[in-house]
């Protein structure tokens, strides 16, 4: 439509570390965070917390949600909670549940961060933070994102350090390959600025969303969906693989409703 305009607005997570309400917010009943105080949060809670405030600035209609990840169970939901308020609806790499392999290694995240020696059950504002528990709970995060084959691709094999291998007998500087690097690179900076209890609460909602168990399966949790679903997959990821989107599009064609599965060809395997 010419001269129409399109309004892109991110609202950050409930449970959070900036932006919106979490752990690290400050309780105004005693003047500290409010830690392992904060209620526990769920996906439906982040999205309506999300309309109250579109309520606020008076949108009445939502041309798409589109989220990746997490986001995109916030996307599903979205359609769920409020289909007349919502025109498209894309989740990004998500799906309508949590995987077993998702559970298990975000249970690994939340116990590196817990049994930092500067965790004090989620009491740590006053003294060190457990960045170390942080990092090392993003660097987990991150082996689970790619497969095998697109880590292959993605990093040189080559060693990249001018030391001598296994030198150091506590291997302390032993950080000689190209995707060890990146991964302390990426750890590093996160866990100095990401709220640690805001990832154990993140970590725990990712792990309880699961709409076939809420709604009874998964056909039914969706069948209140008026918009359009395009999901977006892609074939080398490994913690939201195809045949989880493939489910969701499936219970959409119990009611006939329509979705569709768009697929991004990741496969890097070496051809003749």
């Amino acid at each position: 439509v010419p001269g129409e305009r399109i309004y892109v607005i991110c609202i950050n997570m409930l449970g959070g570390c900036g932006g919106t309400s979490g752990p690290a917010t400050i309780n105004p009943d005693t003047g500290e965070p409010y830690g392992l105080q904060f209620p526990v949060v769920t996906v439906h809670d982040m999205v309506r917390s999300q309309r109250m405030l579109l309520d606020a600035l008076g949108v009445k209609r939502l041309h798409a949600v589109i989220g990746g990840s997490m986001g995109g169970f916030q996307a599903l939901v979205w359609g769920i909670l409020y289909p007349d308020f919502v025109e498209r609806v894309i989740p990004v790499a998500s799906s309508g549940s949590s995987n077993q392999w998702m559970i298990v290694t975000n249970r690994v995240q939340i116990d590196a961060i817990q049994t930092d020696a500067n965790y004090n059950n989620g009491n740590y504002h006053r003294g060190q933070h457990p960045d170390t528990g942080v990092a090392i709970a993003r660097m987990i995060g991150f082996t689970t994102f790619i497969s095998p084959l697109m880590m292959e691709k993605k990093f040189a094999k080559a060693h990249q350090s001018i030391r001598e291998p296994f030198r150091d007998r506590y291997f302390k500087e032993q950080m000689f390959h190209e995707a060890e690097q990146y991964l302390r690179k990426q750890a590093e900076p996160f866990s100095e600025n990401f709220d640690a209890n805001s990832m154990v609460y993140l970590l725990q909602t990712w792990n309880h969303f699961d709409l076939a168990r809420r709604y009874g399966t998964l056909a039914k949790a969706v069948e209140p969906i008026k918009a359009p679903v395009m999901l977006i997959a892609a074939t080398g990821d490994n913690l939201f693989p195809p045949y989880l989107n493939e489910n969701v599009v499936m219970a959409m064609e119990v009611h006939g409703k329509q979705a569709r599965l768009e697929l991004i060809d990741d496969d890097c395997r070496s051809r003749p």
